[in-house]
């Protein structure tokens, strides 16, 4: 179904069993489901969400008030 992501020069996957990095990810996803459940796993998505909505609010803060001494240092 999936090919394989990177093979070794031999021929060899990178993973074992033949497996490439699409399906260990997917197995380490179901592992992960079965040992946490999904409610953990939904607190988990909720949270990275917030911390990436708060880090690209900061970003585009950090962005403008560069800007601004920008023009600030061009009009001196």
């Amino acid at each position: 179904m999936f090919k394989k992501f990177k093979e070794m020069q031999d021929g060899r996957t990178l993973f074992a069993f033949g497996l490439g990095l699409p399906e260990a990810i997917i197995i380490g996803v179901v592992i992960v489901a079965l040992f946490f459940g999904g409610r953990k796993i939904g607190d988990w998505a909720r949270g990275l969400g917030r911390f990436t909505t708060e880090f690209k609010r900061g970003k585009m803060e950090a962005e403008q008030e560069l800007e601004e001494i920008k023009h600030v240092v061009q009009e001196k």
